[in-house]
C-alpha cells in the first residue's frame, strides 16, 4: 500500500499547484475536442473526396505553418506574455470549430474550406505549442517540470482514446457536423480558465527584449547543435515526426482500403493509439529520468516495427494492435525529447527549445504528408507504410550508434543547469 502511494505522489506530483489542476481541466476537455474533430474530419474529407493524396494534402497545410512561423514563435514566447499569447490561440482555435461545424451543417462545406480551416487551425498552433510548453514550467517550477510534461502528455493521449471512439459514434449517428460543434464548446472552459489567471511570465531584461529576433533565434539554435544530448534526440524526433502526423490523416484510407471498416473502426484505431501513449506517459509521469537517451532510441525501433505490422495487417484487431505499440513508441520518443531539451536549458531559453522541439516533431511533417498521401494514391497504402516504417528504423539505429557520446554530453551538462535553475 505503502508503494502505491508513493508511486501515485509521484505520479500526480504537479497536482499539487492549484493553478495547474484548473489549466490542465481545461485543457483534458479541450483535447477531448480537438480529437472528435481530427477523427470526423478526416472521415468527411475522405467521404468528399475519396482520395489519400487529399487527406495528405490537408496534413501538408496544417503543418506547414509550423514550419513557417513556428522558429520565430519560440523567440516571440520568450519575450511575449504566455498567458495572453494562450488565450488569443484559443480564441482563434475557437473561431475555426465554429465555422467549419456551420459550414458541415449547412451542407455547403468543400474540400477546399477544410484544407482552408486546416491552414488556420496549423497557424494557431504554431504560436500555441512554444507558449504552451514555456507556461508549464511558469505553473509547476522546474523540481516539476518532467512531471507536468508527462503528465500532460498522459491526458493528452486518455483525450485521444475518449475523443476518437466518441467521433466514431458521433459520425455514424449524427454525421460530422456535431463533432465540430462539440470541439467549438469545449474551447470556452480553457479560455475561461485563461482569461481569470493571473499573468506570471517573468519579463525579460531589456537588452534580451530589444535584441533582433534573428539573433535570438540563433542563440537557441547554436545551444542545441553544439550539445549532442539535445541535437540527435531533435534529429530522431524529425525523422519519426515526418511520418507521424502523415500516418495519422492517413488512417481513414488504412481503414477503408485495409480493413474495409467504417467511421467506428477509424475511431478504434485512433483510440488504440492513444491507449498506448497513455501508457507510455504515465511510465514517464511517474518513473525516473534514469536511461533516457537510450529509451529514446528504443522507442524510435518500436515506433518503426508497430509501421510494419499496421501495414501488414489485413483484420481490425491486428491493426488496433500496431496502433497502440505505435503510440507507445511514439509518445517516449517525442516526450522524452521534449524532457531531454527542457531540461537541459535554463528559464530564459525556454521558448525557443519549446520551438525547436516543436519544430522538430512537425519539421518535415508536411513533407511527409505530400510524400505518403502521393505513394499511398500511386503504389497503396500498405507500400507508404512500408516506406515510411523503414525511414524510422533507419533514423533509430543511427541514433543508437552515438548513444554513447550523447550519454557523455548530456553528464558533462547536467552540473551547470542545474546550479542556473537553483539560482
Amino acid at each position: 500500500m505503502a508503494h502505491m502511494d508513493n508511486f501515485n505522489k509521484r505520479l500526480f506530483a504537479s497536482f499539487s499547484n492549484k493553478t495547474y489542476r484548473a489549466f490542465w481541466a481545461a485543457n483534458f476537455f479541450s483535447l477531448i475536442g480537438n480529437w472528435i474533430q481530427q477523427t470526423a474530419q478526416g472521415w468527411l474529407l475522405f467521404r468528399l473526396t475519396n482520395s489519400e493524396q487529399m487527406l495528405g494534402l490537408v496534413g501538408f497545410v496544417a503543418q506547414i505553418p509550423l514550419i513557417a512561423f513556428g522558429l520565430v514563435a519560440g523567440v516571440l514566447a520568450d519575450r511575449w506574455d504566455r498567458r495572453r499569447g494562450l488565450l488569443v490561440t484559443q480564441i482563434v482555435a475557437f473561431g475555426q470549430a465554429v465555422l467549419l461545424a456551420v459550414l458541415t451543417v449547412s451542407g455547403v462545406v468543400k474540400p477546399w474550406h477544410i484544407i482552408a480551416l486546416a491552414f488556420v487551425i496549423g497557424s494557431a498552433n504554431a504560436f500555441d505549442l512554444p507558449l504552451r510548453h514555456a507556461f508549464l514550467i511558469e505553473l509547476v517550477g522546474p523540481a516539476n517540470l518532467r512531471n507536468a510534461i508527462a503528465l500532460n502528455s498522459m491526458f493528452f493521449n486518455v483525450s485521444r482514446i475518449l475523443g476518437p471512439a466518441f467521433a466514431g459514434v458521433l459520425v455514424a449517428s449524427l454525421g460530422e457536423g456535431p463533432c465540430f460543434l462539440i470541439n467549438a464548446l469545449t474551447f470556452t472552459g480553457i479560455i475561461s480558465v485563461l482569461a481569470k489567471l493571473r499573468s506570471v511570465s517573468p519579463k525579460s531584461d531589456e537588452k534580451r527584449q530589444s535584441a533582433p529576433v534573428w539573433k535570438s533565434l540563433k542563440e537557441g539554435l547554436a545551444l542545441a547543435w553544439s550539445s549532442p544530448h539535445m541535437r540527435n534526440p531533435l534529429v530522431l524526433l524529425m525523422c519519426c515526426g515526418m511520418i507521424v502526423a502523415p500516418v495519422l490523416v492517413l488512417l481513414p484510407a488504412v481503414v477503408a482500403r485495409l480493413l474495409n471498416g467504417g467511421p467506428k473502426t477509424l475511431g478504434l484505431m485512433f483510440s488504440c493509439l492513444g491507449a498506448g501513449s497513455l501508457a507510455g506517459a504515465v511510465l514517464l509521469a511517474a518513473g525516473k529520468s534514469d536511461h533516457l537517451l537510450r529509451n529514446i532510441g528504443r522507442a524510435g525501433l518500436l515506433y518503426g516495427v508497430s509501421l510494419l505490422l499496421v501495414a501488414v495487417s489485413r483484420v481490425a484487431w491486428l491493426s488496433c494492435l500496431g496502433s497502440a505499440l505505435a503510440g507507445f513508441g511514439v509518445l517516449l520518443v517525442s516526450v522524452g525529447t521534449n524532457t531531454q531539451l527542457q531540461s537541459g536549458v535554463s528559464g530564459e531559453l525556454r521558448g525557443r527549445v519549446a520551438s525547436l522541439y516543436m519544430f522538430g516533431y512537425f519539421g518535415l511533417a508536411p513533407l511527409g504528408s505530400l510524400l505518403l498521401g502521393f505513394l499511398g494514391q500511386k503504389f497503396g497504402i500498405a507500400a507508404a507504410l512500408y516506406i515510411g516504417a523503414g525511414w524510422v528504423l533507419a533514423a533509430s539505429a543511427w541514433y543508437m550508434r552515438l548513444l554513447p557520446e550523447m550519454e557523455r554530453t548530456h553528464r558533462q551538462a547536467q552540473m551547470p543547469i542545474a546550479a542556473v535553475d537553483e539560482a
